[in-house]
């Protein structure tokens, strides 16, 4: 029985117990699973006219999964409207089958949701952003705890991966995959498929796929009234694809490699003190040169999505040319780490912090944070903590409440003496910040540093 003094899931860990942690992570090599493919569909992020956001006219990985995920911000424009207007949407995605058989598109795991719908009921309200001087302005929704929400359900929604029929599709046929979503609201779908050849069960991967034969993938925002098929029609070519923002920093769109990275760690919670393992770093992240920005020395050897491609990166003459992805912050992988525990220990969590150099100021939702992690599979031990400021609602009013970033929470509790075996399994939400890390750590915690 857990003593009076034992860390509980849930109790905050101060910035400095984090900080004064060894790194586990720190020049170290992950194993990466190259057998699945993503579809990661992020840009234009905040679209506003229909079209084709991503488009990739084959998926089929060397296993057979590939793993979708979506994140826009439905800012569709009505330029009939006097004034104009912001109105409501469909975002998702269409698979199309290109092949000459017919296939059966299955997933093992699934969830997806939007934070207004289209009566414009607010569902997911906890990541409002402070509000603004001026009072007049319309609420804003980061989509930081939605992002939590989908993953948690892909996480866990589907209890031991268990193969499901999502449609049937015949040769040239396509399926639908979306949402309905309410102006000015996020829209998240994350998603393992595979396919199957209807007739003889047969899993497709590249090396069965005839040379010939494609199954695609498109990500799209239509109005919510639209007729689809027609929609389909009238965005079948290049010139349907979207392109970027001026704002967007990064390529995040397109067919990426590398999706599930694991690694193993020993940790005796008797001798080792603190220790972390840091995830999610930004493309520009080094661990070389201090004085040099996005400076991170506990980051992993090859943490990164550098093997995107975006097929229909932007087009010339009326032709596509496949331009380099970046996916800045691995969204859409998955961490799998095997821990061999001795003693008495804690997991816990901590919120993304800014690396060296990068931001004069963080950003307002990095005070108001929220993190999923699962531990050997089940459901009953999904964990989605809030690491919120006290003060964060005075972000723009009183900057100077706000405290330091870098506190988190405890995730679980493993108590007794023995040695025992955990598998933990974590992501960086859609919408949330990298890096962030996990640290094991006592579970009887020293004196002052758990509140």
């Amino acid at each position: 029985m857990a003593g009076a003094n034992t860390r509980q899931p849930g109790d905050l860990v101060p910035a400095e117990v984090f900080a004064g942690a060894g790194s586990l992570s720190a020049g170290t090599v992950l194993t990466v699973d190259r057998e699945k493919n993503l579809f990661f569909s992020n840009l234009p992020e905040m679209p506003t006219e229909p079209g084709i956001l991503a488009r990739v006219d084959n998926v089929v990985s060397p296993g057979g999964i590939v793993r979708v995920l979506y994140c826009h911000f439905n800012l569709l424009i009505d330029y009939q409207a006097e004034p104009y207007r912001n109105i409501s949407a469909n975002i998702g995605v269409v698979f199309v089958n290109n092949t000459n058989r017919t296939l059966d598109v299955c997933y093992t795991r699934l969830a997806n949701g939007v934070n207004r719908n289209v009566t414009g009921r607010v569902i997911h309200p906890d990541d409002l952003a402070p509000p603004q001087p001026g009072g007049d302005r319309e609420p804003v929704y980061f989509g930081s705890q939605l992002g939590n929400a989908v993953l948690a359900g892909f996480f866990a929604g589907n209890p031991g991966g268990r193969e499901q029929l999502w449609a049937t599709i015949a040769p040239g046929g396509k399926t639908w995959f979306y949402d309905a979503v309410g102006p000015r609201s996020w829209a998240i779908g994350m998603g393992d498929f595979l396919f199957r050849d209807h007739a003889t069960g047969e899993l497709i991967t590249t090396a069965v796929l005839a040379p010939d034969e494609q199954i695609g993938i498109r990500s799209f925002i239509s109005r919510d009234d639209a007729d689809l098929a027609a929609f389909y029609g009238a965005t079948d070519c290049f010139s349907g694809v979207l392109g970027r923002d001026n704002h967007d920093p990064y390529h995040m769109r397109g067919l990426f490699t590398g999706v599930t990275r694991s690694r193993t760690f020993d940790y005796d919670s008797r001798i080792d003190g603190c220790r972390t393992i840091t995830v999610a770093v930004p493309l520009k992240a080094q661990a070389t040169d201090p004085e040099r920005p996005y400076y991170a020395p506990d980051m992993f050897v090859n943490d990164f999505f550098r093997e995107g491609i975006d097929p229909c990166g932007r087009l010339e003459n009326g032709c596509p040319v496949a331009m380099p992805a970046g996916n800045n912050g691995s969204y859409g992988a998955d961490w799998e780490f095997v821990l061999h525990l001795k003693g008495p220990v804690a997991i816990a969590v901590q919120g993304a912090v800014p690396l060296p150099g990068v931001l004069i100021k963080p950003f307002p939702d990095m005070y108001n944070q929220f993190l999923t992690v699962m531990l050997d599979e089940a459901p009953e031990n999904l964990r989605t903590l809030r690491i919120a400021d006290p003060a964060y609602r005075e972000y723009y009013a009183d900057f100077s409440q706000l405290g330091p970033l870098g506190a988190g929470r405890v995730a679980y509790v493993l108590p007794g003496e023995g040695e025992k075996t955990h598998v933990l399994k974590l992501a960086l939400p859609p919408n949330g910040y990298g890096p962030f890390k996990i640290m094991l750590m006592p579970a009887l915690p020293a004196t002052g540093d758990v509140r």
